[in-house]
């Protein structure tokens, strides 16, 4: 009996103990690639005038990657970051902050979720300016744009840009400035300067715009972007308006510090004296800037660039 169990057992225990090596010499299934896609620029140059850059990528599974954008000339910078099995971004040619991308070479570096950094480069041939379906340029003060570098006193200018006040209020300067600031974009900008009268409202400057070439007339969606440097007085303060047959939809500007910089406000923060927004930001016909102080008999000067009306985001930051 004893024999016959032995004789039994042994085969099952020989198929196990074979059956369970087997199992772990068993070869592992097909591993998946790192990189599927390695990173690609949709060209060597670009011209953002008229296209955007795209970079692509895709790996094969979710995993963390960067890529920093740096202009070699300007030293501006552009970052983008994110978690996901691909990438896929349109870059307009805008930066993180102030200053802007030139015409200049810029250096793209993509952190790898493998483990490495690729490098390119490209050339900028031309900056963004926004003459495109992104925004509408109304003028950067060197010459594009479709208000140009006419500047007319206490008058009206169809096509460039003019001034109003009431008398005793003056201004005294009114048009382009190149020194002695050094702007943000490009070398020119506009300036408004004078002194108020027995008001504390010194008066500002209009010029004609059409927003009818943006992809919307949503106010929710369409930016109002500029750069503004308060050359004077710290109780300076301004308001641009927009408006069209005697509906006007008004935004306070913080002037607050002597250094210039970007500010951007969505059309929906823009309100006129009953607090409601705009409905058709296609119908708007004009931009104004007005100047006041917090009280009569003060000087006053406001610095303006760059004014530009972008589409789903603001002018530094997409």
């Amino acid at each position: 009996m004893r024999n016959y169990f032995f004789k039994a057992i042994l085969p099952l225990t020989i198929f196990c103990v074979l059956s369970c090596k087997k199992k772990e010499h068993d070869p592992p299934g097909p591993s998946i690639p790192c990189i599927i896609l390695p990173f690609q620029l949709s060209g060597t140059s670009v011209n953002f005038s008229a296209a955007n850059l795209t970079m692509r990528a895709k790996f094969g599974q979710a995993k963390s990657w960067s890529i920093i954008i740096k202009g070699q000339t300007s030293g501006a910078i552009k970052t983008y970051s994110g978690t996901g099995d691909s990438v896929h971004i349109d870059w307009r040619g805008t930066p993180d902050s102030l200053p802007f991308f030139q015409d200049e070479n810029v250096v793209i570096k993509f952190k790898s979720p493998c483990g490495d950094t690729i490098t390119k480069s490209i050339t900028i041939s031309n900056p963004v300016n926004f003459n495109n379906h992104d925004g509408v340029s109304v003028s950067d003060f060197e010459g594009n744009g479709m208000v140009n570098n006419s500047f007319t006193y206490n008058g009206y200018n169809m096509t460039g840009w003019s001034s109003y006040y009431t008398s005793p209020a003056v201004i005294t300067e009114f048009g382009l400035k190149t020194n002695p600031l050094l702007p943000l974009q490009g070398s020119t900008y506009m300036i408004l300067k004078g002194t108020t009268g027995t008001s504390s409202f010194l008066g500002g400057a209009y010029g004609t715009i059409n927003l009818g070439s943006l992809p919307s007339n949503d106010p929710d969606s369409i930016y109002f972007n500029m750069l503004v440097h308060n050359g004077g007085n710290t109780n300076t303060s301004l308001t641009a308006t927009v408006g069209y047959s005697g509906q006007q939809y008004t935004k306070s500007i913080s002037l607050i510090g002597n250094n210039w910089k970007v500010v951007n406000y969505k059309l929906s923060d823009f309100k006129n004296i009953y607090n409601n927004t705009i409905s058709d930001t296609y119908m708007i016909s004009y931009l104004d800037f007005g100047i006041l102080t917090n009280t009569g008999g003060q000087s006053a000067e406001v610095n303006i660039d760059f004014i530009v009306f972008t589409y789903g985001a603001p002018l530094i930051g997409k």
